[in-house]
């Protein structure tokens, strides 16, 4: 899969990269490793029904791994939001 950026520029899309965010987000609950690797899971089935195409966009990587992540623990939402910003 690859991201693309809101100014045009495109890379790979990293598995790990989500997974370490996702995981900061958790840093305060016991078992975050765990939890980290079902939502990143749960996260990538969801941006894969909603893309047809290969191609992701960066701000819904963000958009849907925050509702994930409200749905789940607020508090880490809430951390995740405070360093992932959407572009405009």
């Amino acid at each position: 899969m690859l991201v693309k950026f809101s100014d045009d520029t495109i890379e790979s899309f990293i598995k790990e990269k989500l997974l370490l965010s996702i995981n900061d987000s958790l840093g305060h609950r016991n078992d975050h490793i765990n939890e980290a690797i079902s939502l990143t899971n749960t996260i990538l089935a969801k941006l894969q029904s909603k893309y047809k195409t290969p191609m992701l966009e960066k701000n819904d990587i963000i958009t849907t791994t925050e509702e994930v992540l409200k749905n789940f623990d607020k508090t880490a939402a809430v951390y995740y939001s405070a360093y992932h910003k959407i572009d405009s």
